[in-house]
């Protein structure tokens, strides 16, 4: 495999992974961000304003990313008491 196209997968791997510490509400506006919304776009979508859109898809990003790397510090230190 190429280095790009290894680069590639493994930052395919990890987006997959820190999909799934996204709640539901994020992965949407993460989606429709994808997709091209604007932020003045999203807000109304999802029934709130832009800026609490923007905050709450930060604060979800953040979350995620926390529990993400905690994970995988138990999953090393149970790895090394066993």
């Amino acid at each position: 495999m190429a280095p790009d196209s290894f680069e590639a997968l493994e930052w395919r791997m990890m987006l997959d992974l820190l999909l799934c510490f996204l709640p539901q509400e994020i992965r949407h506006t993460l989606h429709l961000r994808m997709l091209g919304f604007l932020w003045r776009e999203v807000g109304p979508l999802l029934g709130i304003s832009m800026q609490q859109a923007k905050s709450r898809y930060y604060k979800g990003l953040e979350k995620a990313y926390e529990e993400l790397i905690e994970s995988q510090f138990r999953r090393k230190a149970s790895r090394a008491t066993d």
